[in-house]
């Protein structure tokens, strides 16, 4: 796990704090590329929603986990996966930093969260800030 993205101050908000390990296009084991970035945090770091939206799917999916997929304005989804609780149900409607659950409490090694933004059915890169843009709740003052 020798590789670690520094997180630019200028990025688009993630969905907790940590080091991205794996980021957006990288080769996996299998051959295919990865759709999202994965972020190696600590135990129990509460996980946060990135962008403003609907709660369309939260619980175990798959190889994922636990599983948080928000619906986005503009025909866009980010999913998050790999948290050890989650806090949210379906039809819930989120704010930017509401948090949506928390990272597994005890593990042997740190906690990966996988975070991916969809628009218009493709993976979009999120630490891209031009990416997430339109999705962002207004500033205040």
């Amino acid at each position: 796990r020798g590789f670690r993205l520094p997180i630019p101050d200028n990025s688009p908000p993630l969905p907790v704090h940590g080091q991205v390990i794996r980021p957006f296009g990288t080769t996996l084991l299998n051959g295919t590329k990865s759709k999202g970035i994965t972020i190696v945090t600590g135990a129990a770091a509460t996980v946060v929603a990135p962008h403003a939206g609907q709660i369309v799917f939260a619980g175990r999916f798959r190889s994922y986990g636990k599983l948080i997929i928000v619906e986005l304005p503009n025909q866009g989804y980010i999913l998050i996966a790999g948290m050890g609780k989650i806090n949210t149900k379906v039809g819930d409607q989120v704010l930017v930093g509401e948090p949506l659950g928390e990272m597994p409490t005890s593990t042997l090694s740190a906690p990966e969260l996988y975070f991916e933004l969809r628009k218009n059915g493709h993976p979009v890169n999120p630490m891209l800030k031009t990416s997430a843009a339109r999705h962002r709740a207004p500033r205040q003052g």
